[in-house]
This record gives structure tokens, sequence and C-alpha cells, in this order.
């Protein structure tokens, strides 16, 4: 079923005995509380981990605006960014500095693009199942504080959103290669020596 964030504030909202919601402005108690509360909550749990399915690739706009000192050039911020990673250019990492809604840097496009690597608000129709349930019952955990007043509960569903965001992190991390672990020359005596 395709998900939005009408369709996931409502069931946080059932999930602590509110009643479903169609907008952010019902003129409901529910849908001024889900108003208040939904795109920060989401924000911020997209952007405190580095999900991989919420990365992706931009190359930058330059400005015609150059910075006051310090850089070279500046560059628009894409419109989606929450959290900017790194900055590359052919794929080396360049020096950089973000300020407001533009990155600063001493490298021109002009021969090769720069290109921001970033955390991005992705749509909720493209959330892993995992978050989406994460992100409800941390909903409903907030909701529950703010329309019943009920700490227990609230705390309750608090514990099982930490779990549910824990599994999550746990299966975005199966989605790479995984990171070849570095063996110096005590590691690997040691390894050898226990028939490894």
């Amino acid at each position: 079923m395709p998900q939005n964030k009408f369709s996931i504030a409502s069931q946080a909202l059932v999930k602590v005995g509110g009643q479903p919601i169609t907008g952010f402005d019902d003129g409901t108690t529910e849908s001024d509380v889900a108003s208040v509360l939904y795109e920060d909550y989401v924000r911020g749990q997209i952007g405190l981990v580095r999900w991989n399915w919420a990365k992706t690739q931009f190359s930058l706009n330059q400005n015609a605006a150059t910075p006051l000192e310090g850089w070279d050039y500046g560059y628009d911020v894409p419109s989606d960014l929450l959290i900017l990673h790194r900055v590359t250019i052919g794929d080396n990492d360049v020096k950089f500095e973000r300020f407001k809604d533009k990155i600063f840097s001493d490298e021109d496009n002009d021969s090769d693009d720069l290109v921001a690597h970033y955390t991005y608000r992705v749509d909720e129709n493209d959330w892993p199942a995992d978050f989406t349930l994460a992100v409800i019952t941390g909903l409903a955990a907030d909701f529950s504080m703010s329309l019943a007043r009920e700490a227990d509960f609230s705390t309750l569903l608090e514990k099982k959103a930490i779990n549910f965001f824990a599994q999550a992190r746990r299966n975005d991390a199966q989605g790479q290669t995984p990171k070849a672990v570095r063996v110096g020359r005590l590691t690997g005596a040691r390894m050898a020596s226990a028939g490894r």
C-alpha cells in the first residue's frame, strides 16, 4: 500500500487511540498535533543516521555571488539536502564549507563536476518497511504525550521505537559490501598462529 505523511501520521494516531486524519489542516486536535510534530520528527530520524536508502549525489550549480573571504567559489545547496557528508571532484574529496544555503570551495566546476554527497528527505512511499514501522511507533510515543498525556504508555512506545530503529539500522547496514578489515603485522601473525 502506498504510504504518505497522512497515512503514517494516522497509523501513529490510531496506536494511541486517536482518529485517523486526511490532512494536517482537518481542524481536529489530532491533525493540529500531527502538523506540528510530524515533519521535524521525520527529518530528524532520516538525518540521524547515514541510511543507505537516503543517500544521493548531486552535481552542484555554481552561484554567481562570490564568497566574501576564504573561498573562491560558491555553489547552491540542493533543495532536498538534510545532511551534507562530502564534496568531490572526479571522485576526490575537496575542501569545502557550508554557509546557510551555499557550499563554498576553492574548486571550480568548469573542467569537472563538483558533486555533493548527502542525505536527503526521502518521500514516505520510498521508505523501507522497517523504518516506516519505527517512525510510526516513535510518532505514536510523541502523540501519546501530546494527546493523551500518558507518560507510561509514551515511554513504552518510545522503547519500542528505539528497538525498531536499531533493527532498521542493522537491516540497512546489510545493503552494502562489508568493509575490509585492515590487518597489520601483529594481527596477521596472531590470526596465522590461531589457524585462521
